[in-house]
């Protein structure tokens, strides 16, 4: 079987999707009778690269300025520049289907290669997801839905996003969930005296829809608190101003970006994890969270459902004193916070990468029999 994969994020670029995308590599790279060829972004020049004897990835010079933002300039630029090199290796190769990460740009352009193809739903581009794209909805609504329409299978990751896209179109939308790699990211082992400051981080690109800023306000009068925060973001400057505003950055840690292998310790030695998000597919970094044995206060957003029961605190969105009250409760009942821990681990178990991939790997096979 050959599949193409058009994904215009993949790291060191990208967030959530992106990881995904790379651990489901990483997992079918073992995986016999299996070739694919991945066609992404560089961040720098175009680059061709082997990740095993059936794996190759073709990383595209997009004039890529910022590896953790995506301009429309660059995704355009993406769009076409892998529209030409994949109706390249199109000639050389005579693919059995096509896996599109998201259904703009890569859906669009598994359309126009007219092979079967499939598309996996990651957030933004679902109608609805991302204010910051209300406009740009209204003009691809339409593309959005040809795409959809004309795929072999479309997949959410998670009940909250396939019950969003429904709303544009319901062509029968299956779920995969994410998934998170339970030997990497564990808990410490270390039980921490209940006198010690607690402890919180959260792991997110600095954007106005992860709400980051409700974080740094529930924190403003919790001295017992510290925050570390992992990530980088437009939002950045902004919501350093406001935690020397708020008199808090003495207890405040901006991290910016740190490499996904070294994330690991953060977690580690973090007590309470927190995102109060606006909208999510499925957080990858909710799930290493709970892989590191962390209780998790969020709010209800795509993949909460699945994750967040009793092992975590739902507050609503935009609610800072929301997420106040439940770092106090923690800190008033610590026997909860450990128990809410022990259950986040028990839950992440649940989900692995090897899961993910095989039932991807099942996809393809119903696609092409």
């Amino acid at each position: 079987m050959k599949v193409l994969i058009l994904n215009y994020e993949f790291p060191p670029l990208g967030g959530g999707a992106a990881n995904a995308n790379k651990h489901i590599l990483e997992q079918m790279r073992t995986t016999e009778g299996l070739e694919i060829d991945l066609v992404t972004s560089s961040k720098e020049e175009y680059v061709e690269k082997e990740l095993s004897e059936d794996i190759s990835i073709y990383r595209l010079d997009v004039g890529k300025e910022d590896i953790h933002h995506w301009t429309q300039l660059e995704i355009i630029r993406y769009f076409f520049e892998g529209l030409w090199k994949t109706r390249e290796l199109s000639k050389e190769n005579d693919y059995d289907l096509i896996h599109a990460w998201f259904g703009f740009p890569s859906g669009l352009m598994a359309l126009l290669l007219r092979k079967p193809y499939l598309v996996s739903l990651r957030g933004s581009d679902v109608p609805g997801y991302n204010k910051r794209f209300s406009v740009q909805y209204v003009f691809l609504k339409p593309v959005i839905k040809r795409v959809w329409k004309k795929a072999e299978k479309v997949i959410a990751n998670s009940k909250g996003l396939k019950n969003l896209a429904e709303e544009t179109l319901d062509p029968g939308i299956d779920v995969i969930p994410n998934g998170v790699d339970t030997e990497r990211f564990h808990p410490s082992g270390n039980s921490k005296n209940d006198s010690e400051k607690l402890e919180l981080i959260c792991v997110a690109r600095l954007t106005q829809r992860k709400r980051v800023r409700d974080i740094l306000e529930a924190v403003q009068d919790l001295e017992y608190v510290n925050l570390t925060l992992i990530g980088e973001g437009e939002e950045e400057d902004r919501l350093k101003k406001m935690a020397q505003d708020l008199e808090i950055e003495e207890r405040t840690c901006f991290k910016g970006y740190v490499p996904h292998d070294e994330i690991t310790r953060f977690y580690r030695d973090s007590d309470i994890f927190v995102m109060p998000s606006l909208n999510e597919g499925m957080s990858n970094t909710v799930l290493e969270a709970m892989a590191s044995g962390l209780p998790v206060i969020t709010t209800q957003t795509g993949g909460t459902e699945e994750l967040v029961d009793d092992n975590g605190i739902i507050v609503p969105k935009k609610d800072p004193e929301a997420v106040r009250d439940a770092i106090a409760s923690y800190r008033e009942e610590p026997e909860k916070m450990r128990s809410d821990g022990r259950r986040s681990r028990e839950k992440a178990e649940k989900f692995s990468w090897s899961a993910v991939a095989k039932e991807y790997y099942r996809v393809y096979n119903q696609i092409i029999e």
